[in-house]
Protein backbone atom coordinates (compact mmCIF):
# COMPACT_ATOMS: atom_id res chain seq x y z
CA UNK A 1 0.00 0.00 0.00
CA UNK A 2 1.19 3.66 -0.96
CA UNK A 3 1.59 6.18 1.65
CA UNK A 4 0.75 9.87 0.47
CA UNK A 5 3.25 11.99 2.01
CA UNK A 6 1.69 14.88 0.79
CA UNK A 7 1.54 18.34 3.12
CA UNK A 8 -2.18 18.71 2.02
CA UNK A 9 -4.08 15.94 1.24
CA UNK A 10 -5.76 15.51 -1.88
CA UNK A 11 -9.23 15.42 -3.22
CA UNK A 12 -10.65 13.81 -5.83
CA UNK A 13 -12.01 14.79 -8.24
CA UNK A 14 -13.49 15.14 -12.22
CA UNK A 15 -14.19 18.42 -13.36
CA UNK A 16 -13.16 20.26 -16.47
CA UNK A 17 -10.48 23.01 -16.21
CA UNK A 18 -8.67 25.60 -18.41
CA UNK A 19 -5.04 26.16 -19.19
CA UNK A 20 -4.07 29.33 -19.83
CA UNK A 21 -0.62 30.64 -20.76
CA UNK A 22 1.32 33.70 -18.90
CA UNK A 23 0.43 35.54 -21.59
CA UNK A 24 -3.36 35.10 -20.82
CA UNK A 25 -3.39 32.69 -23.79
CA UNK A 26 -5.98 29.61 -23.92
CA UNK A 27 -3.97 26.81 -24.21
CA UNK A 28 -6.13 24.30 -23.90
CA UNK A 29 -8.84 22.36 -21.55
CA UNK A 30 -7.92 19.43 -19.24
CA UNK A 31 -9.30 17.12 -16.27
CA UNK A 32 -8.95 17.91 -12.89
CA UNK A 33 -7.88 14.56 -11.29
CA UNK A 34 -7.46 15.67 -7.61
CA UNK A 35 -6.99 18.65 -5.74
CA UNK A 36 -5.37 20.26 -2.42
CA UNK A 37 -4.69 23.10 -1.20
CA UNK A 38 -0.67 22.98 -2.72
CA UNK A 39 -1.30 21.66 -5.65
CA UNK A 40 -3.46 19.42 -8.58
CA UNK A 41 -3.38 16.64 -10.92
CA UNK A 42 -4.44 17.29 -14.51
CA UNK A 43 -5.05 14.88 -17.41
CA UNK A 44 -4.82 17.44 -20.37
CA UNK A 45 -5.10 16.29 -24.11
CA UNK A 46 -1.39 16.30 -25.29
CA UNK A 47 0.52 16.69 -21.73
CA UNK A 48 3.90 17.36 -23.18
CA UNK A 49 2.74 20.12 -25.51
CA UNK A 50 2.18 22.19 -21.60
CA UNK A 51 4.91 24.24 -20.61
CA UNK A 52 6.18 24.14 -17.22
CA UNK A 53 4.32 27.48 -16.11
CA UNK A 54 0.75 28.36 -16.50
CA UNK A 55 -2.69 29.61 -15.37
CA UNK A 56 -5.04 26.64 -14.27
CA UNK A 57 -8.99 28.11 -14.37
CA UNK A 58 -10.84 26.08 -12.33
CA UNK A 59 -14.20 27.38 -11.95
CA UNK A 60 -16.94 28.24 -14.84
CA UNK A 61 -16.68 32.02 -13.82
CA UNK A 62 -12.87 32.40 -14.19
CA UNK A 63 -12.60 33.49 -10.76
CA UNK A 64 -10.73 30.03 -8.84
CA UNK A 65 -7.29 30.16 -11.10
CA UNK A 66 -3.77 29.67 -10.15
CA UNK A 67 -0.47 30.06 -11.32
CA UNK A 68 1.42 26.36 -12.04
CA UNK A 69 4.50 25.11 -11.98
CA UNK A 70 4.77 21.45 -13.22
CA UNK A 71 6.19 18.59 -10.79
CA UNK A 72 6.76 16.00 -12.85
CA UNK A 73 4.39 14.78 -16.45
CA UNK A 74 3.72 11.49 -18.12
CA UNK A 75 2.01 10.73 -21.51
CA UNK A 76 -1.65 11.51 -19.77
CA UNK A 77 -1.19 13.74 -16.89
CA UNK A 78 0.81 16.60 -14.96
CA UNK A 79 1.24 17.25 -11.35
CA UNK A 80 1.25 20.68 -10.96
CA UNK A 81 1.97 22.84 -7.70
CA UNK A 82 0.30 25.70 -6.91
CA UNK A 83 2.81 29.07 -6.83
CA UNK A 84 2.36 32.76 -6.70
CA UNK A 85 2.77 34.96 -9.40
CA UNK A 86 5.53 36.04 -11.00
CA UNK A 87 5.81 40.34 -10.07
CA UNK A 88 6.99 40.22 -14.45
CA UNK A 89 3.94 38.93 -15.92
CA UNK A 90 1.92 40.73 -13.25
CA UNK A 91 3.13 44.07 -14.14
CA UNK A 92 2.72 42.86 -17.99
CA UNK A 93 -0.83 42.05 -17.63
CA UNK A 94 -1.26 45.33 -15.79
CA UNK A 95 -0.05 47.41 -18.65
CA UNK A 96 -1.93 45.60 -20.95
CA UNK A 97 -5.01 46.18 -19.14
CA UNK A 98 -4.30 50.04 -18.52
CA UNK A 99 -3.54 49.97 -22.04
CA UNK A 100 -6.23 48.46 -24.19
CA UNK A 101 -9.08 50.73 -21.09
CA UNK A 102 -6.98 53.77 -22.53
CA UNK A 103 -6.14 55.28 -18.80
CA UNK A 104 -2.35 54.87 -19.65
CA UNK A 105 -0.36 55.70 -22.43
CA UNK A 106 2.62 52.87 -23.05
CA UNK A 107 5.39 55.64 -21.51
CA UNK A 108 3.75 55.72 -18.29
CA UNK A 109 3.97 52.13 -17.61
CA UNK A 110 7.26 50.74 -18.00
CA UNK A 111 7.36 46.65 -18.78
Amino acid sequence: MDIDKRKFPRLPLNRRAIILGLDGSILGTCELSDVSRSGAKIEPRRPRAIPDKFVLVMSQDGRLRRHCSVSWRTNTALDVRFVAPSHVWTVRVAKSFLSDAGLVGAAMCPA
